[in-house]
């Protein structure tokens, strides 16, 4: 095996909260292995993989992205990552290269995940049972599998990241979600049937979302009075609402693909 070979490019990264994914997590598979703890990426890449494919630096970087916006939508929490750095390790140990690149967010694979709550104290305050933690690490599996491929989700799950980011106006991108379905499924029906909601569900996110009082929504300029801030109640409904929709896209994509038919239009 030649030097070359033995060699590795690293890309890193820091990211905030530390805990975002309440455990450290290791995956590798035939290109890079992948290592996140404690606030850290690293992607290691054998330097001949990475000679030979330059371009595989963008596809950690945008399957890394996917995961952490659909653990976002699960958590409804926002998360900060730097920019990533990129090394070139020697077989001596001695650094070859250093650059920073121009974009960074996170995704990672794999590992058994940890999604208890906390407080200030470390005190847990909610503790998911068995099944709820496989269905998030199913998501994130999903999420995976579709997020380079289905510009719909990368949609959705950049409307949920603003809605999170820009709590003024959730309700606002919060509804995007619901049409950029609609759009993609043919219409408010087609989708409600294709993604198995109910009408009630899709009627009360209608109602929340578009209420002229409220501060947050989408009609607030059409209101006569003073607006009031959404209830805890109206927050935590529409938020359930839209992230049993992205929940129903996913599975709604992984059957379409195993059944190979085609997405409706």
């Amino acid at each position: 095996m030649s030097a070359n070979s033995r060699a590795v490019v690293a890309l890193k990264w820091k990211f905030s909260p530390s805990n975002f994914f309440g455990v450290a997590i290791e995956r590798s598979n035939k290109d890079y292995s992948l290592a996140i703890e404690n606030g850290q990426v690293q992607a290691k890449i054998d330097f001949a993989i990475y000679n030979r494919n330059p371009q595989i630096r963008q596809k950690i970087q945008v399957d890394l992205d996917g995961r952490f916006l659909v653990m976002q939508f699960l958590t409804h929490r926002a998360y900060d990552l730097s920019k990533s750095t990129m090394t070139h390790l020697r077989p001596d140990g001695r650094v070859e290269s250093f650059f920073e690149l121009e974009t960074g967010r996170i995704k990672v694979t794999g590992g058994t995940l940890d999604f208890r709550t906390t407080d200030k104290y470390k005190n847990i305050i909610f503790d998911p049972k068995q099944d709820q933690v496989d269905r998030r690490i199913k998501l994130l599996e999903l999420a995976a599998a579709h997020y380079v491929e289905d510009a719909v989700l990368v949609s959705l799950l950049q409307s949920y990241d603003k809605a999170v980011r820009d709590p003024n106006n959730e309700f606002v991108y919060l509804f995007e979600i619901y049409e950029s379905l609609c759009k993609k499924l043919g219409g408010k029906h087609k989708t409600l049937l294709a993604l198995n909601i109910s009408a009630k569900k899709w009627e009360d996110l209608r109602i929340i979302c578009n209420h002229s009082a409220i501060r947050q929504g989408r009609h607030r300029g059409q209101a006569c009075g003073v607006l009031r801030d959404a209830t805890k109640k109206e927050l935590t409904e529409a938020r359930s609402i839209v992230t049993s929709m992205i929940e129903a896209y996913l599975l709604y994509l992984d059957t379409i693909t195993k059944t190979k038919q085609p997405l409706a239009s």
